[in-house]
């Protein structure tokens, strides 16, 4: 599976979208890429975030900050 990063920025917004990762490693590319001083919003976790072998998770988690 391919690793992409959609980056949209709306009136004064950032909106990001890591898709093809699994696990953690998205937040590690996230933790590069984000301009210091930047503070989350809000982030959603797709189900593929709590990935494990042997393991899936078919619910998505919301968190806000």
């Amino acid at each position: 599976m391919v690793k992409k990063v959609n980056l949209k920025i709306k009136g004064g917004k950032i909106a990001a979208d890591f898709s093809g990762f699994q696990g953690k490693s998205c937040e590690q590319l996230e933790n590069r890429i984000r301009p210091e001083n930047l503070e989350i919003e809000e982030k959603e976790l797709k189900p593929e975030y709590n990935f494990s072998a042997g393991h899936t998770q078919s619910e998505t988690e919301q968190n806000e900050w």
